[in-house]
Formats: structure tokens, C-alpha cells, sequence
């Protein structure tokens, strides 16, 4: 079974912060729910919904996905 991935631009908005803060760190290691991988000179993401729902509150992350999103 696999679990969901949520993208950078989506956990900017769930934590609100700007994606390229979520991107570097990611990169740097400092944010406890994802990986970043340098493939190519092209970094790609994963971040883990159940991670992001640890760190967070899985209420909070629910919420975020109730109100569409936005």
C-alpha cells in the first residue's frame, strides 16, 4: 500500500510558508516529514502525508484537505 505524497506547494500552504522554504528544507534536512533528492541537477520531492499529519496534528492536516485546500 502507498502512502500519499503531498507536494511542496501544498505543505507551503498547510504550514504557511513559502514554497522555496519548504524546498530548502527539505534539502538541508531540517524538516522531519519529507526528502529531497538531487537527480540530475533537478531536485525532486516526497513529502509524507502521515509525517506532515505527525507534525502538525492530524487534525490540522485534516482540516487543510475539508476546506479544499485553499
Amino acid at each position: 500500500m502507498s502512502e500519499a505524497s503531498i507536494s511542496p506547494e501544498d505543505a507551503a500552504k498547510i504550514l504557511n510558508k513559502s514554497v522555496q522554504f519548504i524546498r530548502i528544507g527539505l534539502q538541508k534536512e531540517r524538516l522531519p516529514f519529507g526528502t529531497a533528492v538531487l537527480i540530475d541537477k533537478q531536485w525532486s520531492y516526497h513529502i509524507s502525508s502521515k509525517l506532515l499529519a505527525e507534525y502538525i496534528g492530524e487534525d490540522n492536516l485534516k482540516k487543510y484537505f475539508m476546506k479544499g485546500g485553499d
